[in-house]
């Protein structure tokens, strides 16, 4: 029997990376129920239960880890590579650009200059987006962020907009997120093809200036619902106002892997089913990247720790396993029930697993019904 290090749950004489299961009549395992545990005997579990969740081996850089916070300049106390500007604010000013161009060409990049300054050496994601009222293409109208923030911009303000941004953070930003959560209603009120429009002249103008910059689709929320995977293929597939569509300007595909208990089981499936969009319109090799993943319903607040700990340790390592290339947790210093930094042993959990995901190759990934993750890296076998 391979000997697991146990990082969640009850230590388990398993097979090589569960590869099949074997285990002799006298062996009794506990399995992570809810509430409680319960014996069960493990001649009754069915090899089917045993689902492979390994892409392909892959060996992950600080990178692939990103953060979230309220705080455009917080000081995040665990290893990550990547940090995300939804939500953050300095001084009361968000990052977005009703905030940072309230009226036309009149500029306050105080709150950017504050988070760049902040994250330096940090790959950064700037998610570009909700419209000030003076900018949209049509009446502005009540948005989540302020008036017109949900609709579709004039594009020669959205590009004059772009263009200012690129130019004064060409060197430290490369990576523009078009928008965010666009498959919800309050967030995004305009049609997918004005959000291949929108990315047509992101990509135009941003690359003008950096040729090195990357596109990140439209985020959409929710993949684990075949309407959300429908979303995300109709912007793809729209016209782009000129002579092709949404998926031609797309470098990198953003989505939002929010989870709970059932959701963190189904991680790999949904990354398959993400794939398959793309695939379908000769993007089989894009990056997949989940620029925003948490708790949520309940939220992780909301839930006892040791299930907080024990669905923050198999999210992160499922997203490693299955295929992301990015997986940026929301958040670290919300006040709203998303915080990881809550005195409440988050930040060591996080740095725990995160130290285990980059000790060396990830060559196995299976995953039992229960939802414990069992990894081999560097040739070593975790159970999380």
């Amino acid at each position: 029997m391979a000997q697991y290090s146990v990082v969640s749950g009850i230590p388990q004489g398993l097979p090589d990376a569960f590869d099949e299961l074997v285990i002799d009549s006298t062996t009794t395992c506990r399995v992570l129920e809810p509430s409680e545990y319960y014996d069960v005997t493990p001649l009754s579990w069915p090899k089917s239960s045993i689902t492979k969740v390994m892409v392909s081996p892959r060996t992950l850089t600080t990178t692939f880890f990103g953060m979230h916070a309220n705080s455009a300049t917080a000081d995040f106390t665990v290893n990550h590579g990547t940090v995300r500007s939804h939500d953050s604010q300095f001084g009361g000013q968000s990052l977005r650009w009703n905030s940072i161009e309230p009226s036309d060409g009149a500029f306050n990049w105080a709150s950017m200059d504050a988070w760049v300054a902040a994250h330096a050496g940090k790959d950064l994601i700037y998610v570009a987006g909700f419209c000030p009222a003076w900018a949209t293409a049509t009446t502005a109208v009540a948005g989540p962020y302020g008036t017109g923030t949900a609709q579709f911009p004039n594009l020669t303000h959205w590009a004059d907009f772009l263009t200012q941004v690129a130019t004064r953070y060409s060197s430290s930003i490369k990576y523009w997120e078009i928008c965010n959560e666009v498959n919800v209603a309050e967030f995004w009120v305009g049609t997918h093809t004005q959000l291949a429009q929108m990315m047509r002249v992101a990509s135009q103008t941003i690359k003008a200036i950096d040729p090195t910059a990357k596109i990140i689709s439209p985020s959409i929320v929710g993949i684990e619902a075949a309407s959300a995977r429908t979303y995300l293929a109709n912007i793809l597939d729209a016209s782009d106002g000129a002579a092709s569509n949404g998926a031609a300007w797309m470098d990198l595909c953003g989505v939002h892997t929010y989870c709970n208990a059932d959701i963190v089981k189904s991680t790999a499936a949904m990354y398959t089913d993400v794939r398959t969009v793309l695939s379908t319109r000769g993007h089989s090799s894009t990056p997949i990247w989940s620029t925003e993943v948490g708790m949520n319903n309940p939220k992780w607040a909301n839930l006892p720790l040791d299930h907080r700990k024990t669905l923050l340790k198999r999210t992160l390592a499922m997203h490693a396993a299955c295929g992301f290339d990015r997986c940026c947790w929301y958040g670290w210093d919300y006040t709203n029930g998303y915080a990881l930094n809550d005195n409440q042993e988050g930040p060591q959990v996080w740095d725990e697993v995160v130290s285990i995901l980059l000790s060396g190759e990830i060559t196995a990934a299976n995953m039992l019904y229960d939802g414990r993750v069992a990894l081999k890296i560097n040739n070593n076998n975790y159970l999380f």
